[in-house]
């Protein structure tokens, strides 16, 4: 029952979300839209956090099939973390960046806690590989020392 509470109270977060990435197409436009607008009194677990942004956005891909479109989540994903994770209060970072794929770009997107991706695991490693173009909230610093990527 728990479980299934925090679900529903993080729903709207991952919703608003999904709104600004279908309404803008610049990030910036994107962070200001999911900015939490005062902090919350209740607070999950950081952890907790992650699995449940999780589990609500795997939901929303199958109920919407348009979101099914997109070829990762990583960007509705990271951007609804970082409102709920923001709005509890926690110093968190929002970056996007690219790396080569081959001849073409791949992009992808994180949150970062602490200057390190978070949730921290098998991603580390492939954090490496990108190069951060943008981040927010304007005025946080970027992680340093920032590693180069691999060609």
């Amino acid at each position: 029952l728990q479980s299934a509470m925090r679900l529903l109270r993080t729903a709207p977060h991952v919703w608003r979300a999904w709104r600004a990435v279908r309404a803008h197409a610049d990030p910036r436009a994107m962070l200001a839209a999911v900015e939490p607008a005062a902090p919350s009194p209740r607070r999950v677990p950081a952890e907790l956090a992650v699995a449940d942004v999780r589990r609500c956005v795997a939901l929303l891909r199958r109920l919407r099939p348009a979101l099914a479109e997109y070829e990762t989540a990583c960007l509705l994903q990271s951007l609804a973390l970082y409102r709920v994770l923001r709005r509890q209060g926690e110093a968190v970072r929002f970056v996007s960046g690219v790396r080569r794929d081959g001849a073409s770009l791949r992009g992808h997107a994180w949150v970062e806690r602490k200057g390190h991706p978070f949730p921290t695991g098998e991603e580390l490693d492939m954090m490496r590989d990108y190069r951060e173009l943008f981040s927010g909230p304007p005025g946080t610093p970027s992680r340093s020392p920032r590693a180069p990527a691999r060609s």
